[in-house]
């Protein structure tokens, strides 16, 4: 990688993914309205369940696929990096087309028995397909990375969401007056229809959009060395997978251990099926929403870390790797802090104007400082996967789990907490898992620790933009309501949010916590100099992946 290559990449990763998430907001804004709370309550039941299922077809195949391409490139092995491009599809094909029927013939039983709820039945066999192509478009997705390519990633990313959003609301819309099942099941079967879109497009930059493959110099030293031998490539594809399965698998088997758990403890306080519905819809179908979308930096971020960290290492480069730790710790409190301020201070105006309804704002209020364990655990599972040690972030996600279980377990149970008892035990396990990474980190990478300035300087600038943010919202709510009558909460929401924005800006700079090198960055994106060509022998030949 280049000298920016860690920032480049990630912030071609960004924006792909802001855009993506900018589109799906207008989803999240659009669908609670044509679905309602309830039929949002269904859609959110099912997908933990599909999230397990697409964990095993995946298994962590993707995350080894890009280690293993950049080492084998790194050594100037670039037939054995296609070799093992090859042999992962064909495991993904496989556990993928198994696992999508599993999920649609088991559907009706796992909503009886897991979900308690018949009426999720629907939404697991319309969302089943997509366990096919996912792990296909993302077995590609790790070939790109593992050679330090992230534009065709970013562009199937956004041509995936695009026809997401666009089937979504038009199948819900169509599906609307057939009632809560069909509507929740047609927004289902639009998540289906998109990841085959992204496939498609990341096939078409795989075939066509590659300059002829030409053989690198170590490779023309040594001569066209032997193919590695599918056995072989199995067996190192496993041992980094394997950790990377458990992670991914915990994942979803916690978010669906939180769909049994909170519907029931909310029934058991005397909260109606419909009423419990709606509940666990504001929590995990808006609110959740909404605190996972800071992550389309930290999540970039972490994928540009693997192979960076990993690079550094083989190189012995010790400065190197400080400099890319502290790098990015940097950029997620730069980032983490002030979202979780400016989320925490308009919780109930961003619900309301995003959602039309307040309810999502009180379980937000609580989950708004979660957003800064959130980031940095991403960002610290992406450092401890570089330096090797992808098990570190298992071992330390199942402990903050065990606390996170129980701790949603018995505050969702008190009256006078019920869903928000769920969203504390939410944070804690963010809170645990994060700082339980960031140790593992220091202490297996060697690693310096990080200076009090890295931490102090975004939240002095963030607290002085919570201030300013929520004395601007009401002085002009105050203002709309004497010469109107009316409140404008959307205009007063979007106008507090760009001068918050500014307001933080101004005060990091005043601070001195703006990086250079992230300054110099983006004045080189702006001004198109950092952009990069397509590179790499990414062709396998006019046999394609089988041959």
């Amino acid at each position: 990688m280049g000298e920016q290559g860690v920032l480049g990449g990630a912030i071609t990763l960004m924006g792909a993914a802001a855009l993506s998430r900018a589109l799906g907001a207008v989803a999240h804004i659009v669908l609670p309205r044509l679905m309602g709370a309830e039929a949002m309550g269904l859609l959110q039941m099912a997908y933990p369940v599909y999230s397990v299922f697409l964990a095993v077809a995946l298994a962590g195949v993707p995350l080894a696929i890009s280690r293993l391409v950049a080492e084998e490139l790194a050594a100037g092995r670039g037939e054995n990096a296609r070799q093992i491009l090859k042999v992962a599809l064909r495991l993904l094909f496989t556990s993928g087309l198994g696992l999508a029927l599993g999920l649609f013939w088991g559907a009706e039983p796992i909503a009886r028995r897991i979900l308690k709820d018949a009426a999720a039945a629907g939404v697991l066999k319309a969302i089943a397909p997509g366990l096919f192509f996912l792990p296909l478009n993302a077995g590609l997705r790790g070939y790109f990375h593992g050679h330090q390519e992230m534009f065709p990633s970013a562009a199937a990313q956004v041509v995936e969401q695009c026809l997401r959003v666009t089937a979504m609301i038009g199948l819900a819309a169509f599906l609307a007056p057939q009632g809560r099942e069909a509507v929740a099941t047609g927004a289902a079967l639009g998540t289906a229809v998109s990841s085959a879109a992204g496939l498609a497009a990341l096939l078409f930059f795989y075939w066509f959009r590659q300059p002829p493959r030409t053989r690198s110099r170590a490779e023309r030293a040594k001569g066209k060395s032997a193919p590695l031998p599918p056995g072989q490539v199995l067996a190192r594809l496993w041992r980094l997978a394997l950790p990377t399965t458990l992670a991914t698998v915990a994942v979803p088997l916690i978010n669906a251990l939180d769909a049994a758990i909170v519907p029931r403890r909310l029934q058991e306080l005397g909260y109606s099926l419909e009423v419990t519905r709606r509940l666990y819809g504001q929590l995990s179908g808006m609110a959740m929403a909404l605190v996972y979308f800071p992550t389309i930096v930290t999540l970039s971020l972490s994928s540009s870390l693997v192979p960076a960290v990993a690079q550094a290492v083989a190189w012995r480069d010790r400065r190197l790797l400080h400099r890319r730790f502290r790098e990015a710790l940097e950029i997620t409190f730069l980032w983490s802090v002030p979202c979780a301020a400016g989320l925490y201070v308009l919780a109930a105006p961003i619900a309301a104007m995003l959602f039309g309804d307040a309810g999502p704002a009180r379980p937000l209020v609580f989950l708004a400082p979660g957003i800064i364990f959130l980031c940095l655990q991403e960002t610290t599972t992406g450092l401890l996967q570089g330096l090797g040690r992808p098990l570190e972030p298992v071992k330390n996600f199942l402990l903050a789990s065990l606390l996170k279980g129980a701790a949603t377990y018995f505050l969702t149970g008190f009256p006078a907490l019920g869903v928000l008892g769920a969203a504390l035990g939410t944070v804690l396990g963010f809170a645990a898992a994060a700082l339980l990474n960031l140790a593992s980190a220091l202490r297996y990478g060697s690693l310096p620790q990080p200076p009090v300035g890295l931490v102090l300087r975004p939240l002095t600038a963030a607290a002085l933009m919570a201030a300013l943010v929520r004395s601007t919202y009401l002085a002009l709510e105050a203002g709309w309501l004497m010469a109107t009558g009316v409140s404008h909460n959307t205009l007063s929401t979007l106008v507090s949010i760009l001068m918050g924005a500014l307001t933080y800006a101004g005060a990091l700079a005043a601070l001195g916590g703006l990086p250079p090198y992230l300054v110099q960055a983006l004045e080189r994106i702006w001004n198109g100099r950092g952009k990069r060509s397509f590179s790499g022998p990414w062709r396998m030949g006019r046999k394609g992946w089988w041959s």
